[in-house]
């Protein structure tokens, strides 16, 4: 790896982080295969968690990352299984968290935090700090 900040450096970056995903979406997919939710499913519930005023559908669907149809889609399959309310408001709507929706949304966050934390021991703390400041240098740059 070059020594320099290069588009070609730039380029590695972008690969790495869309490895890193790829890799920490399947070890999240394997530690909630009991559940009968997915990931982006989990997510979405995780994204509520942190509002509990609840949003928008277009804001919960920026929030996480996904276009307004798929929103929709979480939307349906979650209202299904009850982890989910909607109340709508003309052609708006307001998406909450069931009370079984915040308790599997807290005992999961909960989990993989503390499973995070183990795998990434190997991270010194100013490691994990300057990871994290980078990867929101990243979010700042592409996210909503």
């Amino acid at each position: 790896m070059s020594e320099r900040w290069t588009p070609e450096l730039a380029f590695e970056l972008v690969d790495r982080v869309g490895h890193a995903y790829a890799l920490l979406h399947a070890r999240t997919r394997t530690l909630i295969a009991d559940l009968d939710v997915s990931v982006s499913e989990l997510v979405a519930l995780f994204v509520l968690l942190a509002t509990p005023e609840g949003l928008s559908q277009t804001d919960w669907g920026r929030l996480q990352g996904v276009s307004r149809q798929r929103a929709h889609t979480v939307t349906k399959q979650l209202l299904a299984r009850g982890l989910v309310h909607r109340e709508i408001q003309g052609r708006s709507s307001t998406i909450t968290l069931t009370r079984e929706g915040r308790e599997l949304a807290g005992v999961q966050g909960d989990r993989l935090a503390r499973v995070a934390f183990d795998e990434l021991s190997e991270l010194s703390e100013s490691e994990a700090l300057a990871l994290h400041a980078g990867l929101g240098k990243i979010i700042e740059v592409f996210g909503p």
